[in-house]
């Protein structure tokens, strides 16, 4: 689920992700109309399971 905040965001390092054709078009057509480009879908993707991933790491560590 993509999440909007007021806060300013910025993204400074550059990661490269290779998609096939097909990928990009479905990550495209997702973006196109959230007015988002494909890019910052997938930065805000990229962020969404980094935190779910510390969340579950934090959530097990205390098991």
């Amino acid at each position: 689920m993509v999440t909007q905040t007021k806060e300013l965001i910025r993204r400074t390092v550059p990661l490269r992700v290779k998609l096939s054709p097909v990928v990009a078009e479905r990550l495209d057509a997702i973006a196109r109309p959230r007015g988002l480009t494909a890019a910052t879908l997938g930065a805000l993707a990229v962020g969404e399971y980094v935190e779910r991933y510390e969340r579950i790491q934090r959530t097990e560590s205390q098991n």
